[in-house]
């Protein structure tokens, strides 16, 4: 079996640390989203990155965008 390997298309500096983002082609419904999230964030933290894992899965609050201004007083940036 052949297992792909994909990469982030952007890594962000959100301020307090880093996210990665992943470009999609198409539309993704949050209920076929939630498990590839839960999975992720499972493998991040067997791992042991540092990741802030509620945030990892809540479809809410997944995304900080360029230019918004973190509690740490920084800006996002790529």
């Amino acid at each position: 079996m052949q297992v792909s390997r994909i990469g982030p298309s952007w890594v962000v500096s959100s301020g307090a640390g880093l996210h990665a983002y992943f470009t999609l082609t198409a539309d993704v419904e949050v209920a076929d989203w939630l498990p590839v999230a839960h999975a992720l964030k499972a493998m991040a933290l067997a791992q042991g990155l540092r990741i802030d894992p509620a945030v990892t899965g809540d479809a809410a609050r997944v995304l900080r965008p360029l230019g918004a201004l973190h509690r740490s007083g920084a800006r996002v940036a790529v």
